[in-house]
């Protein structure tokens, strides 16, 4: 099959077709991605995640070709969703945050895409111990989420924030946070 394999891509790259099939392959992934939606939280999440883990190859290829590509954009939209909960509990943190950081070191443009990435690199560094660089992207994700006026991701950085401060021992400033975040919580019902 590796032979077939090889002899196709060099077919591909004699016919000029490589980019256009790449195109339409990261436009599926992330049409699943996107298409899997909030059921990832719900009771489809082991059905999700069993086909995540089963196109996996693929995803990652994906968004290789993305950020290869210079496409960080459309990346953010499999890595700032909820395809992030995958690599947590699937146990592929690492290479989730591998990627959430190439994302971020591509897309600066202060969208509410990037503060999603920002929010699920954040959560990232901060489940692996790094709480200096959690401190960094949440703090940032904070400030860009108050200037979009976004009430779901100002809620979930001031929770996330005061996990942080929580874990580390700062209970004044955990509290002060969580008192902020839980009145947008109640108005999201969250």
């Amino acid at each position: 099959l590796e032979t077939i394999r090889q002899y196709s891509q060099e077919r591909l790259w004699e016919a000029g077709e490589v980019a256009r099939l790449q195109e339409r392959h990261w436009t599926w992934y992330t049409g699943l991605v996107e298409r899997a939606g909030l059921d990832v939280l719900g009771p489809q999440q082991v059905a999700w995640f069993n086909r995540f883990e089963r196109e996996h190859d693929n995803l990652r290829t994906a968004l290789g070709n993305l950020l290869e590509r210079g496409e960080a954009e459309i990346a953010t939209r499999i890595g700032g969703g909820t395809f992030w909960h995958f690599w947590l509990y699937r146990g592929y943190l690492t290479e989730g945050r591998t990627i959430l950081e190439r994302i971020l070191a591509q897309f600066s443009e202060r969208t509410s895409a990037r503060a999603w990435v920002l929010l699920n690199a954040g959560l990232s560094a901060r489940f692996q111990g790094d709480s200096t660089r959690a401190t960094i992207l949440l703090e940032e994700g904070l400030d860009l989420s108050r200037t979009l006026s976004d009430p779901q991701l100002i809620a979930y950085f001031l929770y996330s924030l005061g996990e942080l401060r929580y874990s580390r021992g700062d209970y004044e400033q955990a509290t002060t946070l969580y008192q902020e975040c839980l009145p947008l919580l109640r108005e999201l019902h969250d």
